[in-house]
């Protein structure tokens, strides 16, 4: 697991340490999608639709990951 320093000394340190959790955060998101593609692909991840929420224009639909 990663450790971070979130304590900031200085506006440029802030800076530094919340651009670097920020680019963490976006690539470990695009990692946790494409991991679950691949265990819906194979078989290991079923999403179970819920139930849908009225969004302003459109309904938004709700699903339960169920690992197998």
């Amino acid at each position: 697991m990663l450790q971070y320093n979130l304590k900031a000394s200085t506006s440029d340190n802030a800076k530094k340490q919340y651009d670097l959790i920020t680019s963490h955060i976006s690539y470990l998101q695009k990692a946790k999608a494409a991991l679950e593609k691949d265990c819906i692909e194979q078989g290991l991840l079923e999403k179970k639709l819920i139930g849908e929420v009225d969004v302003a224009a459109h309904k938004r639909k709700q699903y339960v990951k169920v690992w197998k």
